[in-house]
């Protein structure tokens, strides 16, 4: 399969693989821009889910509302872009429980 690929790639589209690149089965989707493409779905990688609750909790520790919103204003559009509602209604809600109200609201309107 991977000299099919080669070939392809080298004779229609005179691209290269590196010599490292293997390839995988659709099923466990691509690792692309933050996301895990699969079944037609964008789903945030899970690094990216870490990545973002270690932001809310160093600014929970800074009680630093301003850079929380910056920093949380450009997740959330990032994350917009995925099926992720489910996970970023639970960091705003997690928030807003925590006395940062008037940051996260000024995200919605």
């Amino acid at each position: 399969m991977y000299k099919a690929i080669d070939s392809f790639l080298r004779d229609r589209l005179k691209l290269t693989l590196n010599r490292k690149s293997r390839y995988y089965p659709a099923r466990l989707g691509l690792d692309f821009c933050g996301f895990r493409l699969r079944d037609g779905r964008r789903l945030l990688r899970q690094r990216s889910k870490k990545k973002a609750r270690k932001i809310a909790q160093e600014f929970r520790r800074a009680g630093d509302a301003a850079a929380l919103q910056r920093s949380l204003a450009g997740w959330m559009g990032h994350a917009g872009h995925g099926n992720s509602l489910a996970f970023r209604t639970r960091i705003f809600y997690g928030l807003l429980k925590e006395n940062y109200a008037d940051a996260l609201f000024s995200l919605l309107f």
